[in-house]
């Protein structure tokens, strides 16, 4: 066997050694053998090999004539001079290379010490906080809509026009909060369960709704000692609360329930002074909405013909003294997407109507906004000794109110509202007889139900 071995000379930038090789030799055996050899760490793995020819002199100067390519220098790879390790022959250089994760810890060394590189690594930081703040402002925008649909599903329940438009404005202050400031989650999932455990008491009808009103601000806006209250009972399961007992116990909070709509019943007062004081609450949060852009909206009206001189002034006016109803109107018009100026027209209209109707003719309006519209609206009710048309009036107001909410919901089109109010402003004993209903049983779907029948019919016969 030892004519088959060949003795090889290796060497590299800092060692020599003489290697015995034999022709099928594995590649790690001589990457091993070699490294050991020439003392080499083990992060580095040998490659193959450098060869430069070193013809002898006997044959320089006639063989080496004939060869012109024998004195290039020639890379040989591991695994061929493991198969033909006779290919070894003159000067060996032993070619090695650092492992894998060797180079990649170079490259990270190199790009650390870099200092475009430490740049790129603080821009990258300032792009991740950016992206985690967004996201955080994100979930809250996401929490606080949750939680005000929770107060409008409430809302939506209640069969009184204030406590609707009372809860509808939580439920838009809430919404106006999450752009400024929001809620963690936590905090929203446990208002939700305090908010249903009013909805529950409302359902039980253990609560008045203008008290379960009341009772909704004050969770929303966090008042200790109702969060404290709630969270007891609720902390003992749901099944062994006592409603009763709770009902009894949320009697001392809240504040005045808000006032009713005055029935045919209340003689003697006018039906748009008792929405003024039933309404003070939800009054307060609106009264900062009313402006130049108001104005500016009844003045492109007035504008396009679509309101008198006389209308335009009443309704002016009415902007001025912050009368809830004309701006609850405006208000849903400017956060409607359609922006339907003919069912806008013809609201504010009803409310001219209706006073015109109160002052007796146009001359009194127009004297009576002179000297102040309370002012006027308290001598007509101190001549007048019944109020015959109060309940007539409500209904029609508070049905044109839902029209206009359902319009803005997407759940009536513009076809079907406008054929709707017309109805209402004629005072058509089907839509009043369906909102006595209402009134009743205070189911809004039923209701719904019935418009988009009657609108839908009456659309067909025209």
């Amino acid at each position: 066997m030892g004519s088959d071995v060949t003795y090889v000379e290796l060497s590299d930038a800092s060692s020599k050694a003489t290697v015995g090789l034999y022709a099928g030799m594995k590649p790690q055996e001589l990457e091993l053998l070699v490294r050991t050899a020439l003392q080499h760490p083990k992060h580095e793995v040998c490659c193959g090999f450098h060869v430069t020819h070193e013809p002898s002199s006997s044959c320089r100067v006639n063989r080496y004539k004939n060869r012109p390519f024998a004195g290039i220098p020639r890379l040989v790879p591991l695994s061929v001079a493991c198969d033909v390790p006779q290919v070894l022959v003159g000067h060996v250089s032993v070619l090695f290379l650092p492992l894998a994760t060797e180079q990649s810890q170079q490259m990270l060394h190199s790009f650390q010490n870099d200092p475009k590189s430490a740049m790129l690594r603080h821009l990258e930081h300032m792009v991740t906080n950016q992206l985690d703040d967004l996201e955080s402002m994100k979930q809250k925008v996401v929490d606080m809509e949750q939680l005000a649909k929770k107060v409008v599903a409430i809302g939506m329940k209640s069969s009184r026009p204030q406590v609707q438009i009372q809860i509808l404005a939580l439920a838009d202050d809430i919404q106006r909060k999450c752009k400024c400031r929001g809620m963690n989650y936590n905090k929203v999932i446990e208002t939700i369960k305090l908010l249903t455990i009013i909805e529950n008491l409302l359902d039980k009808h253990m609560l008045s709704e203008e008290h379960g009103a009341n009772l909704l601000e004050l969770i929303v806006n966090e008042d200790k000692v109702l969060w404290n209250t709630l969270q007891s009972y609720r902390n003992d399961g749901d099944h062994s609360m006592d409603w009763n007992t709770i009902a009894n116990r949320l009697s001392a909070f809240g504040c005045e329930p808000v006032k009713p709509i005055p029935s045919k019943k209340n003689k003697g007062k006018s039906p748009r002074k008792g929405i003024k004081q039933g309404n003070c609450l939800a009054k307060r949060r609106v009264r900062n909405t009313a402006g130049t852009f108001d104005v500016d909206i009844v003045t492109s009206l007035h504008a396009q013909h679509l309101l008198t001189s006389l209308e335009l002034d009443i309704i002016k006016a009415l902007i001025e003294q912050e009368d809830f109803q004309v701006l609850q109107i405006l208000r849903v018009f400017k956060q409607s997407d359609r922006h339907d100026v003919i069912i806008l027209r013809d609201a504010l209209v009803s409310i001219v109507e209706e006073i015109t109707m109160e002052l007796g003719d146009e001359e009194k309006v127009t004297a009576a906004f002179a000297r102040g519209m309370d002012n006027a609206v308290r001598e007509v009710n101190q001549l007048e000794d019944s109020d015959k048309d109060s309940g007539s009036l409500e209904w029609q107001r508070h049905l044109s109110f839902l029209l206009g909410q359902w319009q803005a919901q997407q759940q009536l089109t513009s076809a079907d509202v406008s054929v709707l109010l017309q109805m209402v402003n004629q005072r058509h004993n089907l839509l009043e007889s369906a909102y006595e209903v209402f009134a009743g049983d205070g189911d809004a779907n039923e209701l719904l139900d019935t418009l988009q029948r009657v609108a839908k019919k009456n659309t067909a016969a025209d």
